[in-house]
């Protein structure tokens, strides 16, 4: 069974990520009908001149109430297509909690959304895909 980590920001960078998954699945593309997709958010840790004044519970719930709101669509996107994820929160580095989370849940795979407008290889991925390509040992698909 081919293991797949799609990371999500609910950007539409994102749901091209999605649907791409999506088409890759019923098409019997590279993926499979023997898939099981990991959907994952990353919320990056909230400056501590915001975060100092709050408790533990509101933190927790700040952070998962957004990354909820991030998958919203994704989530919704897959079930509508007859295909079950299970949903994953992270807080910390996006690159390499994604990374992580990926080798942790023994992936074969990566896909993410990338900007796919620029000069620089920054600009042209995203920041945060061009750390994924470069942090991962896993092989990672851009979706432009």
């Amino acid at each position: 069974m081919q293991i797949v980590l799609l990371a999500s920001d609910g950007s539409a960078h994102a749901d091209r990520a999605v649907a791409y998954l999506i088409g890759q699945i019923q098409q019997g593309g590279l993926l499979s009908d023997a898939c099981a997709v990991h959907l994952l958010n990353v919320q990056p840790h909230l400056p501590s001149r915001i975060s100092q004044g709050m408790s533990a519970e509101d933190l927790h719930e700040y952070y998962q109430s957004h990354s909820n709101s991030a998958l919203v669509t994704a989530q919704a996107q897959l079930q509508q297509a007859g295909i079950s994820s299970t949903v994953h929160s992270r807080v910390g580095a996006p690159a390499a909690s994604i990374v992580a989370c990926a080798k942790e849940l023994d992936c074969q795979s990566i896909i993410i959304g990338s900007h796919g407008a620029g000069l620089t290889l920054g600009s042209l991925l995203g920041s945060v895909a061009s750390e994924v390509v470069r942090l991962s040992e896993l092989p990672v698909t851009l979706v432009k």
